[in-house]
């Protein structure tokens, strides 16, 4: 405690030295103290009248401001449903006070301890909330912070309710004043809008009201969660299950109008606490009254997340609004990972580093466990099992070269292994062995080891590893989510086995569940940065860039030597708006930390894709020619990918659509001589399947291709694309997307509806799950929406290319964000929404206006910002 506040709470706490605070108000007793203040039950010597004297503990800026907010609120509001205002100003070394009306009762979350409310109680709470609100949204004030616990009972009465805490007020057309941690309110009641950081109004506090109204109705959180980041993602992304649901006495109207409180969108939530309060007054009328004041016994039903897939998948999901109950593990005999030992004939110290790579394996910490199965292996280079895991370990890390020319070795010791051990190495030789890497066969074979070892918990848990990217839709995921369930209930403690869990219920479109799995994940292994990686995941894909970026520093903290957490944070820090030599230095740290062998490639690359994202395309064009001489003795497709990609988007964005041509078909003519093995150290961010037709659909588009042709070599992308047994297969939307997405531009309205008519039907009895890796990128959200504006469909373009302009992958996507952003304005600009136009356009101009040479989509964004009178920048 500093020194001044500590003298001001010893002058508060000691009436006989001093009884009067600011010669008014006496001191009677501590009421509480919370993060930023004490409050003491006081006397106001002026009036006789008892008070509450709030006094700021914290001397920061930043809670001066916020208290200075609740401050100014409280002095202009003057309504029974809100706090009285009484007095502020400055005791003993600048520590500012606020003295409130004192109000004998509870909070609002101490009286649902013991149940909901009934439906009359709920309307009447409600109505004097939404009064509160109405008069402080006439003021310009917005509340920010609506919940239980921020609403008073005096003496338990309901209908008398008071709204408290403006700490976290806003004056509509002030600038934001709060920071990023605390900034966006509670999660669970804070706005969408709120949580990301974006312009609010007063339908901000209707959805909190809503929040409110749903927890009085059915005693739970309408967006629940075990974590904040849980909460978060389910209020961003699910929808929440509506309370007639859950309560079936709720009128269908009451049902409604809490829907509409609670949409994402707030377009589609009343435009005012007038609307509600309408809307809730009509209510009461026709809501019959309580015939006894004792609150009636409600029943409510048990209810599961709500959304589609979960409805398919009901026995695998969580119950909302409470915590998952810990696993326990089955009664029958498991066999961990960690149960597994070395042959016989092992050096007994090769053992030792054997157990332990084992245990980190658990501990879902790959890298120390490639680290040490390296070291066993270089005390005993003939142990089997070894042997075994210095592949099965070394796949991700090691180029293909070595691993297939590791493999042999290790066949040479194949009857040495057991028979489950057999299992595994013949599933890694169909993924390292095969070209491309066959991983059907290698699911298929870890499918049936996990039927003839039905308890060993590790085959148990690869078998649905394996098998999580191959299926196609929600019905042939369901088996795969019970192997991924099983595994955790045979090892509770099988942090890896958490991880894919979450992975399996990400393809599901559960994220609540995702995120609860990776929560679990790194409650089992704190030091696991796999698990913190996953979450990372999670929050860039959910366009929750500031939330991932204080994770990834974490992950940072945790492990100081990974190249990967720091291309993480280049990516998001450059989301994040900032300046080319911060998101630079981030770069620098990454290549620090790489080994010698890949540095000066990744180097190239990175500083290639920061060229780009600057504007800087001369320089991109430059670093995109010495990437591909580098590339020019490598087998591997990914590694001509590198500078390609580059050099024709930026190509591309200057105008020099014809080289741009010319490169492309040169590029598809030749690519038949390389390998398209996934399993190459420094992959591209999306496969070189995923880049084949925007390299179609450049040649067609600049005349290096006839239409014909193009219609041929496209068909055989789809069709193999479609077909193959390697990560990369896709379902029919996705090949239809990125085939059609890659060659049209956002104008040629004619190309747009020959696509819409080759697009796949939807099955409705089975529906179809996302591929991950084209899914992370943004390509399908982005393309599609692509495709829906040129077609004509503004609405549903405009949904589409807000994810995908929204998206984390800053420097990593470079020209697929910026142009995102263009396509977005478009899509506004349709709908008459010119604010967001503007919005769009300018991400754009600020991007690229003064890039070199002069980029084509921010003249275009420039032209189109003129037009609308969209203000200068």
């Amino acid at each position: 405690m500093a020194a001044p506040e500590a003298r001001l709470v010893e002058l508060l706490r000691e009436p006989a030295e001093r009884e009067l605070v600011d010669d008014r108000f006496r001191i009677e007793r501590e009421a509480g103290i919370g993060g930023m203040g004490i409050v003491y039950r006081a006397v106001d010597e002026s009036s006789g009248a008892v008070v509450a004297l709030k006094v700021l503990r914290k001397t920061d800026a930043a809670s001066r401001r916020r208290f200075g907010h609740e401050v100014q609120a409280l002095e202009r509001l003057s309504h029974p449903a809100i706090v009285r205002y009484v007095a502020h100003g400055i005791v003993d070394d600048d520590q500012p006070y606020l003295a409130m009306e004192w109000v004998e009762g509870e909070t609002l979350s101490g009286r649902l301890e013991g149940g909901p409310l009934s439906v009359a109680s709920a309307l009447s709470l409600a109505l004097r909330v939404a009064s509160a609100l109405r008069a402080a949204h006439a003021l310009g004030i917005i509340h920010r912070d609506i919940k239980p616990g921020n609403v008073l009972l005096p003496e338990g009465d309901l209908e008398r309710a008071k709204v408290a805490d403006f700490g976290l007020s806003r004056f509509l057309g002030a600038p934001h004043a709060t920071t990023s941690g605390a900034a966006f309110g509670t999660p669970g009641y804070a706005a969408p809008e709120q949580v990301r950081g974006g312009d609010i109004d007063g339908r901000a506090d209707l959805f909190s009201l809503g929040c409110l109204l749903f927890r009085c109705l059915t005693n739970t959180e309408a967006f629940a969660g075990a974590e904040v980041l849980t909460v978060i993602a389910k209020l961003v992304l699910e929808e929440p299950p509506r309370v007639k649901s859950i309560r079936n006495d709720v009128p269908d109207a009451l049902d409604s109008l809490i829907a509409r409180l609670l949409c994402k969108d707030a377009k589609g939530r009343p435009a005012s606490a007038d609307e509600v309060i309408s809307a809730l007054e009509n209510l009461q009328k026709e809501s019959p009254e309580e015939s006894s004041p004792i609150r009636k016994k409600i029943h409510l039903k048990k209810y599961w997340v709500a959304t589609a897939a979960a409805m398919a998948l009901a026995a695998g999901a969580f119950l909302m609004g409470r915590r998952p109950a810990p696993v326990q593990a089955e009664k029958t005999k498991a066999t961990l990972v960690t149960d597994l030992v070395a042959s016989a004939t092992c050096r007994p110290d090769a053992a030792l580093d054997y157990r332990e790579g084992l245990q980190a394996l658990r501990e879902a910490t790959p890298e120390r466990a490639y680290k040490a199965f390296e070291r066993a292996m270089g005390k005993d280079p003939a142990c089997p099992e070894v042997l075994l895991r210095v592949l099965q370990t070394g796949r991700w890390m090691r180029p293909v070269a070595e691993q297939r020319e590791h493999l042999h070795r290790v066949l040479v010791h194949r009857e040495a292994l057991s028979e489950r051990d057999r299992v595994l190495l013949d599933s890694l030789a169909a993924t390292i062995a095969s070209e491309p890497a066959d991983f059907e066969a290698a699911s298929r074979i870890l499918n049936d080891g996990a039927s003839r070892f039905p308890d060993d918990v590790e085959l148990v848990h690869l078998a649905a590893n394996a098998k999580v990217l191959l299926v196609k839709t929600v019905q042939q995921i369901q088996p795969v989510l019970a192997s991924a369930r099983r595994a955790v209930e045979l090892d509770p403690a099988y942090a890896d086995a958490w991880m894919v869990l979450g992975w399996t219920y990400e393809r599901t479109g559960q994220v609540g569940e995702e995120a609860n799995a990776y929560a679990h994940c790194a409650q089992t292994s704190p030091t696991s940065v796999e698990c913190l990686a996953s979450r990372v995941v999670l929050l860039r894909r959910r366009g929750l860039c500031q939330e991932a970026e204080s994770l990834t520093r974490q992950w940072i903290a945790r492990d100081p030597n990974s190249d990967r957490s720091f291309r993480e944070l280049s990516a998001l820090v450059a989301a994040g708006g900032a300046p080319r030599e911060s998101i630079e230095e981030t770069m620098h740290m990454r290549w620090s930390h790489l080994p010698d062998a890949r540095r000066d490639v990744i180097r190239l690359h990175d500083r290639a894709k920061l060229a780009a994202w600057t504007g800087d395309f001369r320089e991109a064009i430059a670093l995109g020619e010495e990437l591909e001489r580098r590339a020019a003795d490598d087998a591997h497709i990914e590694a001509h990918l590198r500078g390609l990609r580059i050099r024709l988007d930026a190509l591309l964005e200057t105008g020099k659509a014809d080289e741009a041509g010319r490169l492309a078909e040169d590029f598809l003519r030749r690519k038949i001589a390389w390998t398209n093995s996934p399993l190459s150290g420094e992959r591209t961010e999306t496969g070189a399947s995923y880049y084949e037709p925007n390299l179609l659909g450049i040649a067609v588009a600049h005349g290096r291709l006839p239409t014909a042709e193009w219609r041929t070599m496209a068909g055989t992308w789809e069709h193999q694309a479609q077909t193959t047994s390697s990560l990369m297969k896709m379902n029919p939307f996705e090949t239809w997307t990125l085939r059609w997405g890659s060659a049209i531009g956002g104008t040629q309205d004619d190309a747009a509806k020959e696509a819409m008519k080759a697009m796949p039907a939807f099955p409705t009895d089975d529906p179809i799950l996302p591929t991950l890796i084209a899914f992370h990128a943004g390509l399908l959200q982005a393309y599609e929406g692509r495709l829906r504006l040129a077609a004509g469909d503004a609405s549903r373009a405009a949904s589409l290319l807000d994810d995908a302009a929204r998206s984390c992958q800053g420097t990593d996507q470079p020209f697929l964000n910026t142009r995102a952003h263009l396509w977005l304005g478009q899509a506004h600009e349709k709908l008459g929404h010119t604010r967001e136009a503007c919005e769009a356009y300018g991400v754009v101009m600020r991007r690229w206006g003064a890039a070199t040479p002069a980029s084509i989509s921010a003249a275009e964004a420039a032209k189109r910002s003129r037009a609308l009178g969209c203000v200068p920048l």
